[in-house]
């Protein structure tokens, strides 16, 4: 947490930090981590010290620099996709899956998808946080299956149709409920805690 602080306020252009404390004593190591780290002679240089490295995990999993500033040019809302599927947040919880080993993480997050899939009318639903409580717009990618997800993305203007399409189908083996991935962690295997 006192590296995502430290990141987030090293940055010139963000001007706002929401910290997600349940109450004011989580507060205390983000005020902690401000009043003792920041300003102090080699914060700047640690920071930039963890960004490269995993900079590295990226490129490792074969998230390159010109992926990483342009995956998500021309990829759909889920409200723009006839099925819901939530395309964007699918790519990105891969990304973290394959990239930094987050397998509880992302399948948490991941598997906020399909609860959604029960909620009826989800997609006219803009705000379903107080109805649905733990959810996430869209779909997951258990409906991508037989989807022509490549053509959609080309005719949008994605630079990675083919290989986006790849993802969506294995982030549902990977981290979904059931997935083969999934299990494995569950017995104790990749990124398990």
């Amino acid at each position: 947490m006192s590296y995502g602080a430290l990141w987030l306020w090293s940055q010139p252009s963000i001007h706002t930090i929401s910290i997600g404390a349940e109450s004011p004593g989580e507060m205390r190591e983000h005020i902690e981590t401000a009043c003792t780290l920041l300003g102090q002679e080699g914060t700047a240089e640690a920071i930039q010290g963890v960004g490269e490295g995993l900079r590295a995990l990226e490129e490792e999993a074969g998230y390159d620099a010109e992926w990483r500033s342009t995956w998500w040019h021309g990829l759909p809302t889920c409200y723009e996709t006839e099925s819901g599927l939530n395309i964007p947040h699918i790519v990105w919880l891969y990304m973290l899956y394959e990239s930094y080993d987050m397998l509880w993480y992302t399948r948490e997050r991941y598997n906020a998808m399909e609860k959604g899939q029960a909620a009826k009318g989800w997609k006219k639903k803009r705000n379903p946080w107080a109805k649905f409580g733990d959810w996430t717009p869209g779909r997951d990618g258990s409906k991508a299956q037989g989807l022509d997800i490549a053509t959609l993305l080309q005719e949008r203007g994605s630079p990675y149709p083919e290989r986006i399409a790849g993802i969506v189908l294995r982030a549902h083996r990977a981290l979904g409920k059931g997935g083969v991935e999934a299990r494995a962690a569950a017995e104790g295997q990749h990124g398990a805690p």
